[in-house]
């Protein structure tokens, strides 16, 4: 069975009962070596995710500046997401993004903004150390709609093209194979992943672009 290659950028998990929101103030941070086992613990809630698939991704891919939560007055984490550095190539160029993943937050509490907030502190905290911009699959039409509201646009809806792409790092690619992802080699034929883009740099939005994903 072929295994999409990208798929851990929901906004939450699917309708659960609505806690009220949190009293007093939330706080927006990056994680900390300590937070794993709630990270991981939001993630499988989440998700859904086999236990081994997610020790892969922390042990492969974990980085505390690289990974964002926003945490209520007391301190329990609502909603994380992961910032993993990619390179976006664009007619020749060369643009430092960062790939939104694993974004989720805790079902009981959706629907409150936190999610909102977080993007927030994410895209502020990449514009500010030189990214161009993030790029992300959304999970679906809904989701979609959520970012959006965040001020991310529709890219990456072209085919494959040379000139224009996401570059993934070889420790990216590493997790994902072990992962048993299906991952395309650079001559391989591929289509362009669905997915959306907010931009830090004028006219830079790459409807052509693509993210390597092999052709059914």
């Amino acid at each position: 069975m072929r295994i999409a290659f990208f798929r851990r950028t929901a906004a939450g998990a699917a309708a659960a009962p609505k806690a009220q929101p949190q009293k007093g103030r939330v706080m927006t941070r990056h994680a900390e070596i300590s937070d794993i086992p709630d990270l991981k613990a939001l993630w499988a809630e989440v998700f859904g995710d086999e236990p081994e698939y997610i020790e892969l991704f922390f042990n492969k891919m974990f980085r505390p500046e690289d990974y964002v939560v926003l945490c209520g007055e007391d301190g329990s984490i609502i909603s994380i997401a992961a910032l993993i550095p990619v390179d976006l190539v664009s007619d020749g160029k060369q643009y430092p993004v960062s790939y939104l993943y694993g974004m989720a937050t805790k079902p009981s509490l959706q629907g409150n903004g936190y999610g909102l907030q977080l993007l927030d502190f994410a895209a502020k905290y990449c514009k500010e150390n030189g990214k161009a911009g993030i790029a992300l699959q959304p999970a679906g039409e809904s989701v979609l709609r959520f970012y959006e509201k965040a001020g991310y646009k529709p890219a990456f809806t072209g085919v494959r093209n040379p000139n224009t792409f996401v570059e993934y790092p070889k420790s990216f690619l590493d997790f994902a194979k072990d992962a048993g992802y299906d991952v395309p080699a650079q001559d391989e034929p591929q289509r362009s992943v669905p997915g959306v883009f907010l931009s830090f740099v004028p006219k830079l939005h790459p409807q052509n672009a693509y993210m390597p994903y092999p052709l059914d």
